[in-house]
Order: structure tokens, then C-alpha cells, then sequence
């Protein structure tokens, strides 16, 4: 996610994605495990934890391990420790207070590491590459996700309009270098860090919004909110105009209202680990 959010914006955008993209949560954490092997992870670090849907899903996913959420904003952690707690983890689960572009903050070493959405956040992510490896034992793991892009939420016939508006919308937010930040592809800097590839895979997400999960078109509120301000000068008036009818709080056209949206945004995970020799 990008800087210019508040903390609390930025954690309830957090929090909505958490709750869209549960079920893939618990599909990646459970392919990290499995493309790991059996052995035990008796110490996992979650790097840029942010709200902690990760941390949970890592619990869960391997049981009986201690899981570190490691973020550099206190509020994050306390929203860690309460879904912790809120999903019967809480044994399970540490928080640390850590910027990891000041230096990796854990002294003992770990079994796994997970960053997702986070390595583009670095200043050097080569040089976090490279801490994140020295902290890992001998045959410890780094799981490392990015969005390929960012998501899509509406058909591209809206009813209104021209069709195809999401389309100019996100075109408008990345001239504007508004929108999400682009994921590069992470294979060549793992290796150059030392990491040996173990497996990557491209999560296709595809979950359908409606009555019957409003998460959907709350998580479509806050990201259309997001680019708005950024993208709006690019766009045509009638554009424009869309847009406003879509931020609506009412109105057969506003977000709240719409059965057609669907959450669409493919993911790659990348898994690695550190050479035993």
C-alpha cells in the first residue's frame, strides 16, 4: 500500500481487504506450508504485519509455532493483538514495534518469514532481502506476496456512462501516481540475496460482491476514495461525474448499492529459502 495514508485509513482499508481475501489467506498460508515440507516453524516473523490478517492466517497454518508480527506503527500492533485475540490465536502470537529499513530488529534467529505487500515498501529492498536471510536459519523459508496489480471491482457496462470507466479510472490514478505502487517481479532480487526458489505461484482472485458480501463494495468505497483525488483532473467530466454517483452514500448507482461488483486481483507468491550450506 502507499504512504499518504492515515494510520487509521490505511488500516481500515487493511481490515476490508482482510475480510475479502480471508479464504486466500488461508489458501497461500496453507501452500506455504505444504511447498515447505513437514518440519516444524517453531519461530515465524510476519514482516509489515499491518492489521494482522496474516499473522492469524500463519498461526493457524502451522500450528504450534510463535508468530512475530513486526510493524512500525503502534496502532497496527494493537489491531494485531486484538484480531489475535478476537480469533483464539493470541497464545500463539508476539508483536514487535520494528522499522525493518532501520535494520532487521530480531536477534534470534527464525524458522519462516512472510511479507506480504510489504518488500515494496523498502527503501533497499535488497539489503532487507539480505538481513531477512541472515536471520533466517540454515533451511529457514521467506514466503514473499505481491498484487500484480491493483484490483478490479466493477463490469465494464455500468449503465451509465461510457463503457469501460474502470478502465480510465485506474489509467488516471496511475499518471497521477496515486494509486497502488507497482509490484516489480521479485525473482531476480531474491536470488541475488542469497535465496535459493523453492516454488511461485499466481493466485487468479475472483470474489463476488452483492448482499450477500458487502465487504466487497466497502473495500471498492475506500480504494475508489483513495485514487479519487489523484485521478479525478484526468478524468473527462462525465468521468467525473461517474465517479461522484459511485462514491455516493445513496443512489441505485453508489458502490453500497450495486449487486454486480466483483473483487478481481491476481497475486504472486513467491517462496524461498536459505541454503543449509
Amino acid at each position: 500500500m502507499t504512504h499518504h495514508h492515515s494510520s487509521h485509513g490505511l488500516a481500515t482499508l487493511l481490515d476490508r481487504d482482510a475480510r475479502v481475501l480471508s479464504e486466500f489467506l488461508t489458501e497461500v498460508t496453507t501452500w506455504f506450508r505444504e511447498v515447505t515440507g513437514a518440519q516444524p516453524r517453531p519461530r515465524i516473523a510476519d514482516i509489515g504485519a499491518g492489521t494482522g490478517s496474516g499473522t492469524v492466517a500463519l498461526a493457524r497454518a502451522f500450528p504450534g509455532s510463535r508468530v512475530t508480527a513486526i510493524d512500525r506503527t503502534p496502532d497496527m500492533l494493537t489491531r494485531v493483538r486484538d484480531r489475535a485475540r478476537d480469533t483464539d490465536v493470541a497464545a500463539a502470537v508476539d508483536t514487535l514495534l520494528a522499522d525493518v529499513n532501520a535494520g532487521w530488529p530480531l536477534a534470534e534467529p527464525i524458522d519462516a518469514a512472510w511479507a506480504s505487500a510489504s518488500l515494496h515498501e523498502m527503501t533497499d529492498p535488497g539489503r532487507v532481502l539480505s538481513e531477512i536471510r541472515a536471520g533466517l536459519r540454515p533451511g529457514g523459508v521467506l514466503a514473499v506476496i505481491e498484487m500484480n496489480e491493483p484490483p478490479r471491482f466493477l463490469p465494464r457496462e455500468l449503465g451509465l456512462g461510457e463503457p469501460g470507466f474502470e478502465d480510465r479510472l485506474r489509467l488516471a490514478a496511475a499518471r497521477a501516481r496515486r494509486g497502488p505502487n507497482a509490484h516489480p517481479d521479485w525473482t531476480d532480487l531474491l536470488a541475488e540475496a542469497g535465496l535459493d526458489q523453492v516454488a511461485t505461484r499466481v493466485f487468479n482472485i475472483t470474489v463476488p460482491g452483492g448482499p450477500e458480501n458487502p465487504a466487497v463494495a466497502e473495500l471498492a468505497e475506500l480504494y475508489f476514495a483513495q485514487i479519487a483525488g489523484g485521478a479525478r483532473p484526468g478524468l473527462s467530466a462525465e468521468d467525473a461525474a461517474v465517479l461522484d454517483l459511485l462514491l455516493a452514500p445513496e443512489g441505485p448507482h453508489a458502490l453500497s448499492n450495486r449487486t454486480d461488483l466483483e473483487f478481481r486481483g491476481p497475486r504472486t507468491a513467491w517462496v524461498v529459502r536459505r541454503p543449509v550450506a
